[in-house]
């Protein structure tokens, strides 16, 4: 008996919101849709993790940790649902593709919608979690002033 796997990734228009699907796709940074014609950007964006933050880099890499979140602020606001993010610590990178952005005002807002384990496996609780985003340089004041980032990723197939 032969047997085969095969990956279907499904794809949607921006312009037309029709949508298609390919298996075993190559990676690709652009793609044309086949019902209109337009041209797909797929961009990946790079999340760099200070080397103490390892283990939050390791939980995301074995898929403990869903929700990737940044301060907001123009340097994230442009990431987009179907975007990919590269993250990286001491040398080592991997990718995941994102199924969903959500911003919200406060640490409060987020843990209304997310697990608090979804966005880091290690804190107990969303007081520990709000002392961990005051822990990292600047944080404090960019989500007062911009807000929370929320990117839901989607994980590995094993």
């Amino acid at each position: 008996m032969k047997v085969s796997k095969e990956i279907l990734t499904h794809f949607s228009c921006g312009h037309c919101k029709k949508w298609w699907s390919i298996g075993d796709v190559p990676k690709r940074s652009a793609w044309f849709c086949p019902w209109c014609g337009k041209k797909q950007e797929v961009k990946k964006w790079t999340l760099p993790f200070r080397a103490q933050d390892k283990n939050i880099f390791e939980a995301v890499k074995k898929g403990l940790k869903t929700i990737e979140t940044r301060a907001g602020g123009k340097k994230y606001e442009a990431i987009k649902e179907g975007d990919y993010l590269s993250f990286s610590c001491e040398g080592k990178k991997f990718e995941r593709e994102i199924i969903k952005v959500t911003k919200f005002k406060t640490v409060s807002a987020l843990v209304k919608k997310y697990p608090v384990k979804s966005i880091n496996p290690m804190v107990k609780n969303a007081l520990e979690l709000t002392k961990m985003y005051e822990s990292f340089p600047g944080y404090k004041d960019r989500i007062k002033q911009d807000g929370i980032l929320a990117f839901e990723l989607k994980n590995p197939v094993k």
